[in-house]
């Protein structure tokens, strides 16, 4: 059962948040590694844009719409994780 999902608190989750954080500063940290790792972020955000214009299936769209959503959340990682302090 997860009674102990239920009893975290926000100030816990937020926790929870910087220890995964903590552990991704060696990719930021690295300037190349991390321009690289941001240039195949943009060509997945590049395919899913292509998607949305090429089809006529709303779900596809939606789909795809998440997924850009979610990339660009991972892009602007170095920036979230350089505000950590």
């Amino acid at each position: 059962e997860l009674v102990w999902l239920r009893n975290l608190t926000n100030k816990d989750l937020v926790e929870m948040d910087k220890e995964h954080l903590n552990k991704l500063k060696w990719l930021v940290a690295n300037n190349r590694q991390w321009n690289n790792f941001s240039s195949y972020i943009e060509s997945l955000i590049e395919a899913q844009q292509r998607k949305i214009e090429q089809s006529d299936n709303p779900t596809e769209m939606y789909r795809s719409q998440g997924a850009i959503q979610e990339l660009r959340k991972i892009k602007n990682l170095r920036d979230v994780i350089s505000n950590l302090g």
